[in-house]
């Protein structure tokens, strides 16, 4: 009996602090305030989450090719700022609501932010200690410039500026393959250190990134729009990363 009135106690606890959860036109409100925001149709086969500034934070792209035995896709979870870093979430209708319980019942997000901690351990990897802001580029070392990273930074003339200091430089070339238009960015460090390499092809969602310490590329989620909103959102990724 003892046993008995301990659990109906745990239960009740637990769903009287469960979080209401609402969603009103692609905004996700839990006990009624908003909380991030859900991109993506009915039938779409990808969904982002974005922040309540519009910063894109979790990407939900459905898996074809690991489909179960009951011929149901599951989503590939990527975040943005951690690279090759994927969990595997297995949907259900309606998608969104499903989605949104699996980011507040997994606490991946916290202050508007991605919440690190979660996440690591949400992909199944090791939470670190610190975050080494010193790479190997070309078998040099290479450190970012020191300076605010919650600064707003700017991109014009080549160069990309950040707490009014140049942090690194970039390059856009157009080219055309198969009839589409392929866009290539280039970013380097200050002293034009190459970082990064990404190709994507005009109002594409998804991007491939090269980084110079890295021998693979990765499939990256970018936004459907112009090359200038693009740029902006690499640099932002590699900034988040401690790339730049």
């Amino acid at each position: 009996m003892k046993y008995i009135t301990t659990f109906i106690f745990c239960l009740l606890t637990k769903i009287l602090l469960a979080q209401e959860i609402e969603i009103k036109k692609d905004i996700v409100y839990l006990d009624n305030e908003p909380a991030f925001k859900i991109n993506g149709g009915a039938l779409s086969t990808t969904f982002s989450i974005e922040n309540m500034n519009g910063k894109k934070l979790i990407f939900f792209k459905v898996d074809n090719e690991n489909k179960n035995a009951n011929g149901t896709a599951p989503y590939i979870v990527s975040f943005a700022g951690y690279p090759g870093l994927t969990a595997s979430f297995q949907g259900s209708i309606p998608f969104k609501k499903s989605i949104a319980k699996e980011i507040v019942s997994n606490d991946l997000l916290a202050d508007n932010e991605l919440n690190e901690e979660n996440v690591l351990r949400y992909c199944g990897a090791s939470v670190p200690k610190t975050r080494n802001r010193t790479l190997t580029l070309a078998g040099a070392a290479y450190t970012p410039v020191e300076r605010n990273t919650s600064a707003p930074f700017f991109a014009a003339g080549g160069e990309i500026k950040q707490d009014f200091k140049l942090i690194g430089k970039f390059q856009i070339n157009t080219s055309h393959d198969n009839g589409k238009q392929l866009k290539t960015i280039k970013i380097s460090g200050s002293k034009n250190e190459r970082i990064a390499v990404v190709n994507y092809y005009a109002f594409s969602e998804f991007a491939e990134m090269r980084l110079a310490n890295q021998s693979d590329s990765m499939e990256i989620n970018i936004p459907n729009a112009n090359e200038l909103k693009v740029l902006e959102y690499i640099i932002q990724y590699l900034i988040d990363d401690a790339k730049l």
